[in-house]
């Protein structure tokens, strides 16, 4: 309720910070391309999904961009205010339940009420630009700690519904930031470690087999329309990848390492030059401001 009572003030009253837009008001950078592939899957457009998506990019990113568009169309309201909305209210779960209820399972001390508070103050400090912004980071990191704390819950109370939860979840996280995938390696080589210790007799936990196929599943259903995406762009495979041509006419990863090595991120939207990188661009003989790291990688 505080935030988004926040939120529709700042949003009515046009009071957002300015540089979150541009000039003319639009969105700017990742946020653009969030809210076309969501009108894009609106239509159920897929040639455009075809030729616009990013191969890093999985299609969950644009799903909350989508139902807003929708809600907005059919109640005839400011759809950008209900993707704020929608997005804030997984930006409550986070701060106000999944984070303390994770503590509580994980550590004998309960977290307090006013530790609570603390720390939504804390976010509402540095973090508030994610209240007003069309990403999907605080989406991402929500549905991946939810789906640990229900992996908790299940092992815990033997729960099974709560492992295919738990298994569509970090599923979602995947599907907004792919580098998230690393928590379904973590469950298959729990998997493996499961089966290697029950047939070494050596098994602590006794989880059952079907609790790794219910997580497995959950993750597979989640992932049938990015499968679908993959296979029309020509890649086999559930979640998003990187390609040498995924950025332009190189590999996200090395678009970013090249970035890294001229742009410091010293907070969002704000971007600090490093003067080290001018002063190492002229020994490239070129006119470009910065080396990037396929220059230096090439270097002989």
């Amino acid at each position: 309720i505080v935030i988004s009572i926040y939120i529709s003030y700042k949003f009515i009253s046009n009071t957002l910070p300015k540089n979150l837009f541009l000039e003319n008001g639009d969105l700017f950078g990742d946020q653009i391309y969030y809210w076309k592939i969501g009108k894009l899957l609106k239509n159920l457009d897929m040639n455009g999904i075809r030729k616009y998506t990013l191969s890093f990019r999985g299609y969950f990113s644009s799903v909350i961009p989508m139902i807003s568009q929708i809600i907005g169309e059919v109640l005839n309201i400011n759809s950008l205010w209900i993707c704020f909305m929608l997005n804030n209210i997984f930006a409550a779960l986070l701060l106000g339940y999944i984070i303390p209820e994770l503590n509580n399972k994980l550590n004998p001390r309960k977290a307090k009420n006013y530790e609570i508070l603390i720390l939504f103050t804390i976010f509402f400090i540095f973090w508030k630009g994610m209240f007003y912004a069309v990403i999907v980071d605080i989406l991402a990191v929500t549905f991946l700690l939810w789906s640990v704390l229900l992996f908790v819950e299940s092992v815990n109370r033997k729960k099974k519904k709560y492992m295919f939860f738990s298994g569509m979840f970090v599923s979602i996280a995947v599907l907004n930031r792919s580098n998230y995938i690393l928590g379904i390696y973590f469950v298959l080589a729990l998997f493996i470690l499961n089966n290697m210790l029950k047939i070494f007799g050596k098994q602590k936990y006794k989880l059952k087999n079907t609790f790794f196929a219910l997580f497995f599943i959950g993750v597979f259903i989640i992932s049938i329309p990015q499968i679908k995406i993959n296979y029309d762009k020509g890649h086999l495979g559930m979640f998003p990848y990187d390609t040498e041509k995924s950025w332009g006419d190189y590999s996200l990863t090395r678009s970013l390492m090249s970035t890294s090595l001229n742009i410091t991120l010293t907070g969002w939207p704000y971007l600090t030059k490093d003067g080290m990188t001018q002063k190492m661009s002229e020994n490239f003989g070129t006119k470009e401001i910065v080396p990037s790291i396929n220059q230096i990688l090439d270097r002989k």
